[in-house]
């Protein structure tokens, strides 16, 4: 457990959360679509992905980062949304954002998602 430990840190991991409380959002905005919450949260994760992305970067050598989400029925919007926020030019950092793909629950990167309540 020291050891894995020791590796786990050594890795320089970042993340962050991003919550939509869905009694808040409908107070706010009562004509909402259903997906409209889940929307405004991967809006603020990609954002939050192209960010950390160019905070790496410098350190690691990245290529950028890879954009996966859930194959389903919010998952064309979800390209949408990722195409919208990557075309945004006064963004600097958009470059990090390298490729957005759709994948089913056998994605190792998914079932991560879903055990952190992602």
């Amino acid at each position: 457990m020291k050891a894995l430990i020791k590796i786990i840190r050594s890795c320089h991991l970042a993340g962050f959360g991003s919550v939509v409380p869905v009694p808040e959002y409908r107070t706010v905005f009562p004509g909402y679509a259903e997906y409209d919450p889940y929307f405004l949260a991967l809006k603020h994760a990609i954002i939050n992905m192209a960010t950390l992305g160019a905070m790496v970067a410098p350190s690691f050598g990245s290529g950028g980062i890879q954009f996966w989400c859930e194959d389903g029925g919010t998952s064309v919007e979800a390209h949408r949304i990722y195409r919208c926020l990557k075309s945004v030019k006064t963004r600097s950092d958009r470059k990090y954002l390298t490729g957005s793909s759709t994948a089913d629950k056998r994605l190792m990167a998914l079932q991560g998602a879903d055990l952190t309540g992602c």
